[in-house]
């Protein structure tokens, strides 16, 4: 491999999968400028060594705060359920509680309020283990709250495809998998 090629993959890796904020992956402008403009190339050239391994670079269109912009993270080919990859630190309740909150959230127009969330939890989980689990998933950023509202985290909309967890909750996916012959 030549020499350039190795930095930028190098670099590349760094980038996607090393924890350098509170979320996975990076923006356009990082890979723009560890990278060069032509970023986009070695993306390309970088997914054909990981797909071997089971995983590729995807290119997700973020909408958040406002604001809308690429980033760019590493996602396996073939969908993984959650025992074959480790959860960012999250036992089965935060995993429970992260799935009741999006319901919440994703059904809502905008954000819900936050004692709403902390009712519905607390019949199930008790209101202290609720609050803990909510507090957890904001910390990384799997919810963000904002005036006693909580609404969908980057992190929640980088790492899960909201769309398919939508059609999850009422019930659409299984019936169209069902059809398509794919599961």
């Amino acid at each position: 491999m030549a020499r350039d090629k190795f930095v930028k993959f190098s670099r590349l890796a760094y980038l996607l999968f090393f924890r350098r904020h509170g979320y996975p992956g990076c923006k356009d402008w990082e890979l723009e400028k560890y990278l060069g403009r032509n970023y986009k190339e070695v993306i390309a050239e970088f997914n054909k060594y990981i797909e071997p391994l089971g995983l590729r670079v995807e290119e997700v269109e973020v909408e958040f705060g406002g604001e809308s912009w690429r980033h760019y993270v590493v996602k396996p080919i073939y969908g993984s359920s959650l025992t074959d990859i480790k959860t960012s630190s999250l036992n089965q309740i935060d995993l429970a509680v992260l799935a009741v909150s999006l319901a919440y959230v994703l059904s809502s127009e905008g954000g819900v309020p936050k004692k709403e969330v902390v009712d519905v939890l607390a019949r199930k989980f008790g209101k202290n283990r609720a609050l803990i689990s909510l507090g957890r998933l904001i910390r990384y950023g799997y919810l963000l709250e904002r005036d006693d509202k909580l609404y969908t985290g980057l992190r929640t909309l980088l790492e899960i495809d909201v769309d398919k967890f939508g059609a999850l909750l009422v019930g659409r996916l299984k019936a169209s998998s069902e059809t398509s012959g794919g599961g």
